[in-house]
């Protein structure tokens, strides 16, 4: 499954209306700096989980206009997934679009407002995450359906200002915490597992879990004392009652998050947290990989939701080289799973392919907006595309090897028509109308 569509009402700078339409792989955007690129993401992450501070956002107590969010989740597997016993509550809420594509839409509003759904009223604020009924011809929600929307797609942020720390928190909810859980479900099941567990029983609850024939030198047995004179202190003072002490060994996954992330860059070993802005980012992105790569074989077992990637601005701290490995990197993850990247870099676009990524250029002039989807970029070189280009194509930036470029494509061009016609081709406005048609301007200011 994967994000189709977003529309974005009065959310933070985007007055009124806006729609983004999206491919189930790579989706580029770009644009100048405070055109929204951010907050698309943003966005993204707020119909889900409202847990980044967006107490930023203009429209939530500064204007009258209700702020929405509304996301289309569509994919070929939509079917299946409603039609299993743990989502069977969406199954009523699975339509088809104006393209006749099978979605789910969900959304998120500051609109008070109240719904009759199943003969009573419910009350809709921006608390709650809504879905669509195509029967009812209005937004819904049913006892618990926000929970089964959140686990729909595992949205995974990486903000361009993310805490340092978070790189090496341990957490289930961070990168590092969900890489770290996917392979504990497997080790929880192993013999050196049950051998810890065993061994654990022993030292702290003597074998006996906790009762009087425990071991002596288990730390069950060692408590018994203590365990008395609360037991004695408690029946003077309160009422019959014991107590004892019982060491349960805990699961894996709590274990593992005492762990830490060590670090050896040639200065001995350090603690991820200790290294620099520079050092932490490149293990984040190098850990989304993983994750990726993680999630990608749980997904063939139906174990997690989709992972969907959020990278913004990777590109921050990275050497021009480390960029273009890292967008190599970035458009393998996209044939597996949806990828949303913003950036500043003619590198990580080295690899765009227009056939099956997309690169959406935002530009904003006052409170106007406008967003334009680029499609012919790699036309001038009839492949892969150039810095050149796409330094035009996404960034506005006229160089002067792009013009050397445009001329060598035009050259071509026109030996084109003149191989092709018993006349050949010398009119200007003939190469002005091979311009236009490759979406290039004809005059340069």
């Amino acid at each position: 499954m994967y994000v189709k569509r977003l529309v974005l009402e009065n959310f933070r700078s985007f007055s009124g209306t806006h729609v983004f339409d999206f491919l189930p792989g790579l989706n580029c955007i770009v644009g100048d700096n405070n055109c929204g690129k951010s907050s698309v993401f943003e966005a993204i992450t707020w119909i889900i989980s409202p847990t980044r501070d967006m107490s930023g956002i203009p429209c939530m107590e500064d204007r009258i206009a209700p702020v929405r969010v509304t996301m289309d989740i569509a994919g070929d597997d939509m079917p299946a997934v409603v039609g299993s016993e743990k989502y069977r509550k969406l199954k009523d809420y699975v339509f088809s679009d104006d393209e006749g594509v099978t979605v789910l839409r969900m959304q998120r509003s500051t609109e008070e407002r109240t719904v009759k759904q199943s003969g009573k009223d419910v009350k809709l604020d921006v608390t709650k995450l809504s879905v669509w009924s195509a029967t009812s011809s209005q937004y819904e929600n049913p006892t618990g359906i926000d929970a089964l929307l959140k686990k729909l797609l595992d949205f995974q942020p990486v903000w361009a200002d993310m805490v340092p720390g978070d790189v090496a928190d341990f957490g289930t909810t961070k990168i590092l915490g969900k890489v770290i859980d996917a392979q504990v479900k497997g080790f929880s099941q192993t013999r050196t597992w049950k051998d810890f567990v065993d061994a654990h029983n022993k030292a702290f609850r003597g074998g006996g879990g906790g009762d009087s024939d425990a071991d002596d030198d288990s730390l069950a047995k060692r408590m018994d004392d203590v365990a008395r004179e609360i037991s004695k202190i408690v029946k003077e003072q309160y009422g019959e009652a014991t107590v004892r002490f019982d060491f349960s060994a805990p699961d894996a996954s709590t274990l593992a998050k005492a762990g830490q992330l060590v670090v050896n860059d040639g200065a001995g070993p350090t603690d991820l947290s200790m290294k620099g802005t520079g050092m932490q980012r490149a293990f984040a992105l190098a850990l989304v990989q993983v994750l990726s790569r993680v999630t990608s074989s749980s997904d063939k077992e139906g174990a997690s939701p989709p992972l969907i990637l959020l990278i913004d601005e990777p590109e921050t701290w990275l050497h021009p080289k480390a960029q273009l490995q890292l967008g190599v990197a970035l458009r393998s993850l996209a044939t597996r799973q949806q990828l949303f990247l913003i950036t500043h870099s003619p590198y990580m676009l080295k690899c765009f392919d227009p056939a099956t990524h997309r690169l959406m250029v935002l530009s904003r002039k006052g409170p106007n907006r406008h967003t334009r989807i680029e499609a012919e970029i790699g036309a001038i070189t009839l492949g892969e595309p150039s810095l050149s280009e796409i330094g035009y194509r996404a960034f506005g930036v006229i160089s002067n090897e792009f013009l050397d470029e445009l001329y060598t494509l035009t050259e071509r061009q026109a030996t084109a028509w003149n191989n092709a016609r018993s006349t050949p081709c010398k009119k200007g406005s003939q190469v002005t109308e091979f311009l236009k048609e490759s979406g290039l301007p004809t005059r340069w200011s």
